[in-house]
């Protein structure tokens, strides 16, 4: 049995009714949505940032250029 995704195609699509819900509908799923999603690319930058630090650290923690107290 092979995935549903795999047997979509133009005639299917075509044939499929989408619903749209009302422009003041999306404009308040997008005041709750956007906060959040401000929040998960701030944390993709600071893991970034936090992930460069570490590797930057470690190999002088391990050959002791720094310890730790």
């Amino acid at each position: 049995m092979k995935p549903f995704l795999t047997e979509l195609n133009e005639k299917i699509i075509k044939q499929s009714r989408i619903v749209i819900p009302p422009e003041k509908k999306i404009n308040q799923l997008n005041r709750v949505i956007n906060p959040i999603l401000e929040k998960v690319n701030i944390k993709k930058i600071e893991n970034q940032k936090l992930a460069e630090l570490r590797d930057w650290l470690l190999p002088m923690l391990m050959n002791g250029q720094v310890s730790v107290n």
